[in-house]
């Protein structure tokens, strides 16, 4: 009887037409598909992303660890596909298939390789740093995913990541501070995430702080020099000239060149002039601190006509 029902299933295979079906910016669920001779029609690029050397890793790792090392490595790569557009299709051991389809914003390959960036960034500056794995112990992807890599030197940093083993609203604070404090110095990295992308994660910042107990100003004065650098890479001057004002307020340092280039480009510097004047009479600042401070101060009056 089974061999009948075998044989009778498998006749009507080649015996059935084939119909093509039309896909749109949407693959259909695993679920959904009919067990049919349906053909489906669509550009995509598609993703495998693996761990090299996993097969050692249980002698290598305790129970306990690896299944922190797997939960984190399984939700940064899904969480990087869904992010960039792509839907996951399959797992396959610790191997994971991605798919990604074009839209009116983005090609499939674009999509493909922002979240090849976006996971070997996370992968290499979070997790196992959250991992406390060392550099001969670290997770190594597939050559595949080095793909981004190759191809462009700017990074990509998530928006979570699972920080296994850790308290977790403290890790979440330093989580979406890390993503912020990424842009320093990388202004085509920064223009290439775009303003929303930053925001987003600062505004996640800001609900993390409450969490750990810190107030808005805090938070401020705590990520106001990579805020600075944002806006300043981004041409969002009078946003950047709002952080300067607290980094002046409450950071422990102050760059002269980013002071004259943002106060020049706004054509004022009242409040930042304020702030450092004020900063100064507070004498909290260490020696060498304070001397930029002073010839700070000392162009800002000649800008402002003191």
């Amino acid at each position: 009887m089974e061999a009948d029902s075998l044989s009778a299933s498998i006749m009507r295979i080649p015996s059935s037409e084939v119909l093509q079906r039309a896909v749109g910016n949407h693959l259909p669920a695993v679920n959904d598909l009919a067990d049919a001779n349906d053909a489906y029609r669509f550009k995509a690029s598609v993703l495998f992303v693996d761990m090299r050397g996993s097969s050692r890793l249980p002698e290598r790792f305790g129970a306990d660890q690896l299944v922190k090392l797997y939960r984190s490595y399984t939700r940064t790569i899904v969480q990087a596909v869904r992010y960039s557009g792509g839907s996951v299709r399959d797992f396959m051991g610790d191997g994971i298939l991605a798919v990604f389809l074009d839209d009116e914003k983005r090609t499939s390959e674009e999509r493909s390789v922002h979240a090849v960036r976006y996971i070997t960034t996370t992968i290499d500056a979070l997790v196992n740093p959250a991992l406390g794995l060392g550099r001969k112990e670290q997770l190594l992807l597939s050559e595949n995913h080095r793909l981004a890599e190759r191809q462009e030197k700017i990074e990509i940093a998530a928006r979570e990541v699972a920080s296994a083993g850790r308290e977790v609203d403290a890790s979440r604070y330093r989580f979406f501070h890390n993503v912020l404090s990424s842009a320093h110095c990388k202004k085509d990295y920064t223009v290439a995430m775009g303003q929303d992308f930053w925001e987003n994660n600062y505004n996640s910042l800001l609900l993390a702080a409450k969490e750990v107990g810190k107030s808005e100003k805090e938070t401020r004065y705590d990520i106001s020099s990579a805020m600075v650098d944002i806006y300043e890479n981004l041409g969002q001057y009078d946003k950047a000239y709002d952080f300067l004002v607290d980094q002046a307020e409450g950071c422990s340092w102050l760059h002269a060149f980013t002071v004259r280039n943002i106060v020049e480009k706004l054509g004022c510097g009242y409040r930042v002039k304020s702030a450092v004047d004020d900063r100064l009479e507070r004498g909290d600042l260490d020696e060498g601190v304070t001397k930029k401070f002073r010839d700070i101060k000392k162009w800002l009056d000649g800008f402002c006509g003191k």
